[in-house]
C-alpha cells in the first residue's frame, strides 16, 4: 500500500515492517478520513484466516490499527464527517440482515448498529456527505411474499424481489415445495 504525490509524481509506502506483509491483498475500497491523516482499508490476511478492516495513520512512522469486527464486512465503508466513526455494512445477528454498523475509531469496540437507517433494505455499500447530513447507500430490497397461483390447486405464496413474468409459472411442484426465494 502506498500513496502517490500528485505534485512530485513520487510514491511513498505507508506500511512498514510486519504491517507491510500482513495482507496478501488489499481491496479496492480504501477510504480517506475527512482530515486526510488516515486511510481505512479492508485487507485479506496473508495466512488466509479472514479479511480485516484496519485504519492506517499516515504520520511518520505510520501505524496500523486493526478494527475488530464480529461479522464479515461488506464491500464499501465510509468515515463520518467528524472522522470519529467508520461505517460499514455487516450482517446483524439480531435481524439476520446486512445493516450499517459503526466503530468509534478513538475507542474501538464491537461495531454498533447505526441509527436512522433504512429497515427494508439489505445494505451493501455506504458513503457519507461531507456535512454529515446524508448517507448514500447501495442496497437491495428485502424479499417479500407475493401470491403464487397454480392452475391445478389453490393459491400459495412465494418470496420474490421483483414482479414475475408470465414465464415464471411454467412448472408445478407439490404444495409443500412451492415457497421460493427469487
Amino acid at each position: 500500500l502506498f500513496v502517490w504525490d500528485l505534485n512530485t509524481s513520487s510514491s511513498k509506502s505507508i506500511l512498514q515492517g510486519p504491517d507491510a506483509t500482513r495482507y496478501s491483498y488489499i481491496y479496492w475500497n480504501m477510504s480517506w478520513s475527512p482530515d486526510g491523516k488516515q486511510i481505512a482499508i479492508k485487507g485479506r490476511r496473508r495466512d488466509n484466516s479472514n479479511d480485516e478492516l484496519a485504519v492506517v495513520t499516515l504520520s511518520n512512522p505510520s501505524r496500523l490499527q486493526v478494527i475488530p469486527t464480529p461479522a464479515k464486512v461488506g464491500g464499501d465503508f465510509a468515515w463520518t464527517s467528524d472522522g470519529r466513526h467508520l461505517l460499514s455494512p455487516m450482517l446483524s445477528v439480531e435481524t439476520r440482515r446486512n445493516e450499517l454498523h459503526a466503530v468509534d475509531i478513538t475507542n474501538p469496540g464491537n461495531p454498533k448498529p447505526w441509527p436512522n437507517q433504512p429497515t427494508d433494505r439489505q445494505i451493501s455499500g455506504v458513503n457519507v456527505s461531507q456535512d454529515g447530513r446524508w448517507l448514500a447507500i447501495t442496497a437491495r430490497p428485502d424479499p417479500r411474499l407475493v401470491p403464487w397461483e397454480n392452475e391445478s390447486d389453490a393459491p400459495s405464496t412465494k418470496i420474490a424481489n421483483q414482479p414475475q413474468s408470465p414465464r415464471s409459472n411454467l412448472f408445478s411442484l407439490p404444495r409443500s415445495r412451492r415457497n421460493f426465494l427469487l
